[in-house]
């Protein structure tokens, strides 16, 4: 395939990344008219290389890690539930970490991305979160509140029927749902159990899309490809350009406005450029603030974003604590057994929403499953699981960098990576293993062993910040629009340009901050 290269003709937009948000992107400004280019940084993969072939994933992973091609990946909690095609090779894309202070970077690399490794649970933010700074002081606020956002929300829950209940909690919002699944009898008992301790502790539906494709030969239908860059290629306004790694956003001599993109087509070994009116960041947020800090000018010495000192800086993810316990048989069967997606319960956050705990800021929520595969009855007891997830502070010194020394496979700029949990987040994992505990038990559950607690920063692969949004270019590198301050041709909406991180599933929110951005 020819590079390309059209310097006379720009592009509306030139969109970095295929998946969650890139896909979303280019559906909404491709629809609104404007013709669009999107890179993609891998290969394109068939719909079907994303079917379960349990025994052949099963002989790849092995000889990958043999190789000590995806030591990193491995580690993932999902890593085993996909083909690990879709994991990046570890060797050709090294990072580096203070020995002392591990992050787990997990990667995908391909048209799609990560949405084809989505788990789908879908939760909208309320404005405990994106007020949070103002409450308690940490941090900066978002720019904007969940009724700024809830249009988007809607459009972005209705392309994918996301299932969920309507509970009237103010602090996980109502969505715009296809009917919810059914909580298995195990679950209800152990609602009832909880709810009756505990009012303030609701044991819901949980809110996701389904995940699993009828046809196994079929896109996932959490997946861009299934949904928004079918939509977007269906226009015919829309180029789709794989295996090619963007650089460096390249801008105007007097740096006020970008010019498109410096990209290497990893076929070719060549370097191109794609001339646009607008680029959009959606690479995945450490990828989207790598290439920020490479795009390097006389204007822009430390990067695209950095006056405010602030690129780079406020990288957080999600704590977590595990448990698999059993619980007593209720008595009856469900009416099916079906796995994943929104065949769950979940149990919202209730920690500090009107008054603090005093031992930590912030809080947490938990996704529980009970009697969700047919398994035996043994003893009068069924297997289930806990997981909770927690918010972590955002705090200047979790921070990354360009690494020379770490170079790709094309001799690229890798990043160090600098990120650690705060006392907050330690506080908060206690906090959540001794409700985990006291829950098990007064549903009538045992634990097998116990808790397992919170692993390094990046190992749930809810990674945002870097690039945060705020209301002044004084302590944000985008504005509330998700326009980079100093060059507003250039937007940054995938989980970069958060500011706080919630206890919530974050895709949902960058889908729909991306629908917001491009609809401005």
């Amino acid at each position: 395939m020819a590079a390309i290269h059209v310097p006379n003709e720009p592009w509306d937009a030139v969109i970095v990344g295929s998946g969650a948000t890139g896909g979303w992107a280019a559906k909404v400004l491709a629809e609104r008219g404007a013709r669009v280019l999107v890179l993609e940084a891998g290969p394109q993969v068939r719909s079907d290389a994303c079917a379960p072939r349990p025994w052949r994933h099963r002989l790849m992973r092995t000889v990958q890690n043999l190789r000590g091609r995806q030591s990193v990946q491995q580690r993932y909690i999902g890593y085993r539930a996909h083909p690990p095609e879709l994991f990046i090779d570890d060797r050709d894309f090294p990072y580096s970490t203070p020995d002392e202070r591990p992050f787990w970077w997990i990667r995908g690399r391909q048209v799609g991305g990560r949405s084809l490794t989505w788990g789908g649970l879908s939760l909208r933010f309320s404005d405990y979160e994106f007020g949070a700074a103002s409450r308690d002081g940490v941090g900066i606020d978002w720019p904007f509140r969940h009724a700024d956002l809830a249009p988007a929300y809607a459009i972005v829950e209705r392309a994918y029927s996301v299932r969920g209940s309507s509970e009237g909690l103010p602090q996980l919002p109502d969505g715009d749902f296809q009917p919810a699944a059914d909580q298995s009898p195990a679950e209800l008992a152990f609602k009832n159990a909880i709810e009756a301790r505990w009012p303030e502790r609701r044991v819901i539906p949980t809110r996701s899309i389904e995940v699993r494709a009828t046809n196994p030969s079929d896109w996932p239908p959490m997946s861009s490809q299934a949904v928004t860059m079918r939509d977007a290629l269906a226009t015919g306004r829309v180029t789709l350009r794989s295996d090619v790694v963007v650089n460096q956003i390249d801008v105007s001599e007097d740096g006020s406005r970008a010019t498109g993109v410096t990209f290497l087509d990893t076929s070719t070994g060549s370097f191109d450029q794609a001339h646009g009116r607008a680029v959009l960041l959606c690479a995945s947020t450490l990828e989207s603030t790598r290439i920020l800090l490479n795009s390097r000018s006389p204007r822009h010495p430390d990067g695209l974003g950095a006056n405010s000192g602030h690129l780079g800086r406020y990288l957080m993810d999600h704590h977590t604590v595990r448990a698999a316990a059993r619980f007593p048989y209720p008595g009856r069967e469900p009416a099916e057994y079906r796995w994943g997606g929104p065949n769950a319960s979940l149990i919202p956050r209730f920690q500090n929403l009107e008054e603090s705990s005093g031992d930590f800021l912030r809080g947490y929520g938990m996704n529980l499953r009970i009697q969700r595969r047919k398994m035996p009855v043994r003893d009068g007891y069924l297997l289930g699981s806990l997981l909770a997830q927690g918010e972590m502070l955002p705090r200047a010194e979790n921070h990354v960098t360009l690494d020379p020394d770490k170079t790709d496979r094309w001799g690229l700029p890798g990043l160090r990576i600098d990120c650690a949990w705060s006392d907050n987040e330690t506080n908060m994992v206690t906090h959540m293993a001794n409700s985990v505990r006291e829950m098990v038990a007064e549903a009538g559950g045992e634990l097998f062993g116990d808790v397992h607690l919170n692993q390094p920063p990046g190992s749930y692969v809810h990674e945002v910040g870097t690039a945060r949004m705020g209301a002044d270019a004084e302590t944000s590198v985008v504005d509330p629009d998700n326009r980079i301050w100093e060059t507003p041709n250039v937007l940054v909406t995938d989980g970069a340009c958060w500011p706080s991180c919630g206890w919530q599933n974050p895709t949902l929110t960058m889908m729909a901050v991306t629908v917001r951005a491009c609809q401005k």
